[in-house]
C-alpha cells in the first residue's frame, strides 16, 4: 500500500466483534491494536494467529457451551468484556462490528465504548428495501416500477395482471436473497399472505438482468466508490434459491462503458443522500442492468460493512491501495486519512463464491480442510494451508468450509484471482470442475 506511515494514526486498541471471524478480516495485518472477538471456532484462527493477528475465541474457553450467534449477546459475555478491558488498558475501546443491533448500541453506550459504525436506527432505515422510494426522492427513475402494501391487501389475480410472471414478493429485511421470492402460482402467492399478512412488500415483475455491486464509504462527507463487481446469483449449481448471493467478481465486464459511469453517478447521489440523513462509513448498493434495454436500477442499500467487504480489502491491498475499509475506521476513530485519487496502479481482480446448495455439495467430495489447493495431476491437491491474498498463483483456489452447517447458511466458500464467470454469464470450466471432480 506505499507509503504505509497512515496505518500509525489508529493509535487506539480496536475490537472487532463477530460471530464468525471471516467477517472481521481486512485491515487485521495492518493496523497497530486491532482484535478479532469470535465465538465460533475456524480453521482460519491458527493460520492468522501465527501470523500475529490477536483473537480471542469464546468457543475455546467454553467449548461445550451453546454457540453465540449474535454480536450483541457476544459483546455483552463476561469473558469478552474482561478480554477487552485487559487489551485496552487505560486506552478508550473503539467496538467495530459488522451489522449494527439494537443490543450492540446498549452495551457499547453503557460501557462507555466508541462505536465504529452507525447505530441500528440509521442502518434499519436505509437497509429497509420496501422503503426505498421514500428515503431516495428524485432517483424514482433508477427504482423498480412495483406496487407496496400489506400482503393481507394483494390480489394475486390483479398483481398477475399488472406485472408478468413470476411476480417478484420483496420484503424490507433480508439478507443474500432471503425474502425475496418468486412467484408463478396463486396458492404460493396465497401462502404468502397467511404467513405474512401484516408485512409491507413490494411486488415487481422478474426482469432478465444481470447484478451489478459497489462498495461505498462516507468520509468526512465525501462519497468514495469502487469498481462495480459482478454479482454471481441464478446458478443452480450454487444455490437452489436463484435470489440468493453467491458470491461476487471484480472486474465487472460490462456491456457499455457508460455503465460504469451512470452507476457511478447513482452511487454519489445515494450517498449524498445518506449523508444528510446523517449516515457515515462504508455501505454497498446493488445493481440491475436490465439484458435487453440496458436500463440500470439501483435494488439495494446495503448501510454497514458488506459481504465483499473484507475480500475486497484484499483485492485493494493487493494492488497498492488505500482501502475504502480504512476510510470507514478513520471516520469513526477521528483519524485524518489521504484522498487518494488514483489509487493504485493495477486492476482489482478477483472472484469469491459461497456454495449454498446442498443437494449439489453432498454429491461432490470436497476438502473439509481450510487450505489452499492447486490443479494438479487431474486433481484439486491442497498445496499449503496459509491466506495469503498476494501469493496467491492465478490457477489455485482458497477454499474455506463451514464445519457447522446450519439452515440456508453458506455450505463452503472460495477465493482466487480466477474468473468465477464468464463474460457471456457461465461458470468458468474451473468451477464446474469443482463438481465433477474430487478435490
Amino acid at each position: 500500500m506505499g507509503n504505509i506511515d497512515w496505518r500509525n494514526k489508529f493509535d487506539t486498541p480496536i475490537f472487532f466483534v463477530t460471530p464468525d471471524v471471516k467477517r472481521g478480516l481486512g485491515l487485521e495485518d495492518v493496523f497497530p491494536d486491532f482484535h478479532i472477538i469470535v465465538s465460533v471456532w475456524d480453521e482460519l484462527i491458527p493460520v492468522l494467529r501465527r501470523k500475529g493477528v490477536s483473537i480471542f475465541c469464546l468457543e475455546e474457553i467454553r467449548p461445550n457451551n451453546s454457540l453465540i450467534m449474535n454480536s450483541g449477546q457476544l459483546l455483552e459475555e463476561k469473558a469478552v468484556l474482561d478480554y477487552i478491558k485487559k487489551e485496552s488498558a487505560s486506552a478508550v475501546s473503539q467496538i467495530a462490528f459488522f451489522k449494527p443491533s439494537a443490543k450492540l448500541d446498549e452495551i457499547i453506550k453503557m460501557k462507555g465504548f466508541r462505536k465504529v459504525g452507525n447505530d441500528s436506527l440509521t442502518n434499519r432505515y436505509f437497509e429497509n428495501k420496501v422503503n426505498m422510494p421514500t428515503v431516495l426522492r428524485g432517483l424514482a427513475e433508477y427504482l423498480l416500477p412495483g406496487k407496496i402494501k400489506r400482503m393481507a391487501g394483494f390480489s394475486f389475480k390483479e398483481e398477475a395482471e399488472r406485472f408478468s410472471l413470476p411476480l417478484v414478493v420483496q420484503f424490507g429485511f433480508g439478507w443474500a436473497g432471503k425474502n425475496t421470492y418468486f412467484i408463478e402460482k396463486e396458492d404460493e402467492f396465497n401462502l404468502l399472505k397467511k404467513r405474512f399478512p401484516h408485512t409491507l412488500a413490494k411486488v415487481t415483475s422478474e426482469i432478465k438482468a444481470i447484478t451489478v455491486l459497489n462498495n461505498c464509504c462516507l468520509y468526512h462527507g465525501q462519497v468514495l466508490i469502487s469498481p462495480p463487481a459482478l454479482q454471481i446469483n441464478g446458478f443452480s449449481l450454487l444455490s437452489q434459491n436463484k435470489a440468493a448471493t453467491c458470491g461476487r467478481q471484480w472486474p465487472a465486464v460490462l456491456p457499455d462503458i457508460r455503465m460504469e459511469k451512470e452507476i457511478k453517478d447513482i452511487s454519489f447521489r445515494v450517498g449524498d443522500i445518506m449523508n444528510k440523513n446523517g449516515f457515515r462509513g462504508f455501505f454497498g448498493l446493488d445493481f440491475l442492468i436490465e439484458e435487453n434495454s440496458g436500463k440500470i436500477y439501483l435494488t439495494e442499500i446495503n448501510p454497514r460493512l458488506t459481504a465483499s467487504s473484507s475480500f475486497f480489502t484484499y483485492l485493494e491491498k493487493a494492488t497498492d491501495r488505500l482501502p475504502l475499509l480504512a476510510y470507514h475506521y478513520a471516520e469513526f476513530s477521528s483519524v485524518d486519512l489521504p484522498l487518494m485519487t488514483e489509487n493504485g496502479k493495477d486492476e482489482i481482480a478477483g472472484s469469491q463464491l459461497s456454495l449454498r446448495n446442498r443437494e449439489t455439495f453432498t454429491k461432490i467430495k470436497l476438502p473439509q480442510n481450510f487450505g489452499i489447493y492447486g490443479f494438479q495431476d487431474n486433481k484439486w491437491r491442497i498445496k499449503r494451508a496459509d491466506y495469503n491474498w498476494k501469493e496467491i498463483e492465478k490457477g489455485e483456489i482458497i477454499y474455506f468450509p463451514q464445519k457447522r452447517k446450519l439452515p440456508e447458511s453458506e455450505l463452503a466458500r472460495i477465493e482466487t484471482k480466477m474468473p468465477a464467470v464468464s463474460s457471456s454469464y457461465r461458470l468458468a470450466p474451473w468451477v464446474d470442475n469443482l463438481f465433477s471432480l474430487n478435490l
